[in-house]
């Protein structure tokens, strides 16, 4: 007869491990789109885009 116990603890331990990387994979997905330079994809309204400063297109670089 097959240990359904065992077999259950071992499916639950894996299938927590298998949560836990999604997780973590998700948090680092989430931490680079943040981190990510959003600043090349905006429109300054009424400038064209030869006037712009690169000061202005990266306000938050040193």
């Amino acid at each position: 007869m097959p240990n359904y116990k065992e077999m259950y603890r071992i499916l639950f331990q894996e299938t927590t491990k298998a949560i836990t990387a999604l997780q973590k994979a998700q948090q680092l997905a989430e931490e680079l789109y943040i981190a990510y330079d959003i600043t090349d994809n905006l429109i300054v309204i009424g400038k064209e885009a030869d006037d712009i400063s690169e000061e202005e297109k990266h306000p938050l670089q040193d």
